[in-house]
């Protein structure tokens, strides 16, 4: 990689840094409201709600696979 490459990259990351520290405890906030208690089924508990085509994509560590894709199919089958 070019010394130019390594430079432009190094200005875009600085630039993110810039846009988000004045925001950073809107995301602290978002990050716990995401991991919490009460978040956990969201998804589940909403998915009826979507209607338009979506694409979810599902990590190698996340553990509701089978809960996940029953309750999409069912979901599907309504449509």
């Amino acid at each position: 990689m070019s010394a130019a490459c390594v430079l432009c990259d190094l200005l875009i990351l600085q630039g993110l840094v810039d846009v988000r520290i004045p925001h950073n405890s809107f995301y602290q906030k978002l990050f716990l409201e995401i991991v919490s208690e009460k978040s956990r089924y969201s998804l589940h508990q909403n998915m009826d709600k979507i209607k338009v085509p979506t694409q979810i994509i599902w990590g190698k560590q996340d553990q509701d696979k089978d809960t996940f894709a029953h309750t999409q199919q069912e979901a599907i089958s309504r449509m």
